[in-house]
C-alpha cells in the first residue's frame, strides 16, 4: 500500500494544506487539497473515489472544483462516499446553487456517471482489492474514521477526533495493521480547546495509545495547527511513548 500525503495540517498556511490522502494513486480519503496538488491529467487518468471524514470545510474544501474538474472532462465513473449526516450537509451548505452549484444535480441530467453513496458505521466498503471500514469517532459533528485494509496490510486513520473507543477496538481486530493515522491538533497545555473542538492533544493521545494491544504499530501524527507544530512535536518525542512516531507532512510517501 502506498500513501501520499498531500496535506495533513489542521488548517491552511503557506506550505501547510488540510487533510487529504491518496492510496494507490486511486483511492482519496478527504479532499482538503487535491486540485492543488495534482496535474488535471493525474486526476483524470487515476483517481476512482474519494471517501469524506466528515464535512467540515477543511476536509471538504477542493472537493467542488475536483468534481467541476470530472464534470468538464466527462470524467467517468467517480463516486464520493459520506456519511448520510455529512451528504445533507453538502447539499445543505454547498452544493445548493448558492455556495455552489449542485453539482451531482448536473451530473444526473448530463447523464454522467458522478455519484455521492452514503456509507454506514461499521459497514465495510467493497472498492478494488479494498475494504474499507467506517468508524464513528467522537468529533462535534458525526465523523468517522477508516480502516483501510488491502489483504495484505491495513492502516487505520482516525478522522477528527477527541478521545474515542470503538476505533481502537475495531483497529485491534486487524492482525495486519501496520501503521495508524491520528489527529493531534494540540499540545498539553490546551486541554480545554481540545474538549471544546474534539481533537486530540498530545495528552490524550498517550492514554489512547494504550488501547492499542500491539505497540508494534507505526503512529502518524496528522492535523497539527500549524502555528503549534513544534510544541507538539517536542512534546511528543520527549513522551517517550513506546510506538514508533512519524510527523506527517505535505508531499511524503510511505509505503507498506
Amino acid at each position: 500500500m502506498e500513501l501520499n500525503i498531500l496535506g495533513c495540517s489542521g488548517a491552511k498556511s503557506v506550505g501547510k494544506s488540510p487533510t487529504s490522502f491518496l492510496i494507490d494513486n486511486q483511492i482519496l480519503i478527504d479532499c482538503g487539497a487535491v486540485v492543488s496538488k495534482l496535474q488535471s491529467e493525474f486526476i483524470l487518468n487515476n483517481l476512482e473515489c474519494v471517501l469524506l471524514t466528515h464535512s467540515h470545510f477543511d476536509h471538504i474544501m477542493e472537493l467542488p472544483f475536483l468534481l467541476e474538474l470530472l464534470l468538464q472532462n466527462g470524467k467517468s465513473p467517480f463516486t464520493v462516499y459520506s456519511s448520510g449526516e455529512s451528504i445533507k450537509s453538502l447539499y445543505s451548505n454547498i452544493f445548493n446553487f448558492e455556495c455552489w452549484p449542485n453539482l451531482f444535480e448536473i451530473a444526473e441530467k448530463q447523464n454522467t456517471n458522478l455519484k455521492l453513496v452514503e456509507y454506514s458505521n461499521l459497514k465495510p466498503i467493497n472498492i478494488f482489492d479494498y475494504q474499507i471500514t467506517p468508524v464513528k469517532v467522537n468529533h462535534t459533528i458525526t465523523t468517522h474514521g477508516f480502516i483501510i485494509d488491502n489483504g495484505e496490510v491495513s492502516v487505520g486513520f482516525t478522522g477528527d477526533t477527541y478521545a474515542t473507543d470503538l476505533f481502537w477496538e475495531e483497529c485491534n481486530k486487524k492482525e495486519n495493521l501496520k501503521a495508524v493515522i491520528v489527529d493531534v491538533s494540540f499540545p498539553a497545555n490546551m486541554p480545554e480547546d481540545a474538549e471544546i473542538t474534539k481533537h486530540m492533544s498530545t495528552e490524550i493521545l498517550a492514554h489512547e495509545l494504550e488501547k492499542l494491544n500491539s505497540k508494534e504499530i507505526e503512529i502518524l501524527i496528522s492535523h497539527m495547527k500549524p502555528n503549534l507544530t513544534e510544541e507538539i512535536k517536542t512534546e511528543l518525542e520527549k513522551a517517550n511513548l513506546v510506538f514508533d512516531i512519524t510527523f506527517l507532512e505535505d508531499g511524503m510517501t510511505l509505503k507498506y
